[in-house]
């Protein structure tokens, strides 16, 4: 008889998927701020790599019309999008520490059945350990 295997994340894809989506995001952002035809090599080079690895090109939605907006529109959407971009930039920025923190169990399952028996009365001291945090 088989056993079971349970399934886990991939953690590497995981990770190449928030990385791709903070560089869409962040592209979508100086597009929109930027002046026509403006390029940025990094963001450019960045899109690049996960596009390659992975396949996929574009997580975000562009404009979505077939008519051609008058400027006024166009100055105004520009600014909406900028406006949500930088606000979903500051999030992603912001739930960094969290995204380490889940790939990284998800990538370590012994150490988290081993984490949940362990005695944490050191974090009461903030000196909690984060394994997470090391560099890989």
């Amino acid at each position: 008889m088989k056993t079971k295997q349970r399934k886990t994340y991939d953690s590497g894809m995981i990770r190449d998927f928030i990385d791709h989506l903070k560089w869409e995001v962040r592209t979508c952002h100086f597009e929109n701020v930027s002046a026509p035809n403006a390029l940025n090599p990094e963001l450019i080079d960045q899109l690049a790599k996960y596009q390659r690895k992975r396949g996929c090109f574009g997580l975000l939605t562009g404009q979505l019309t077939r008519e051609k907006p008058d400027a006024d529109a166009l100055a105004e959407w520009k600014a909406r999008r900028a406006g949500e971009m930088q606000t979903y930039i500051d999030a992603l920025e912001l739930l960094e520490p969290l995204f380490q923190e889940a790939v990284f169990c998800a990538a370590n399952r012994q150490f988290i059945n081993i984490a949940h028996k362990a005695d944490f009365s050191c974090c009461k001291r903030s000196e909690c350990p984060r394994p997470w945090t090391q560099p890989a």
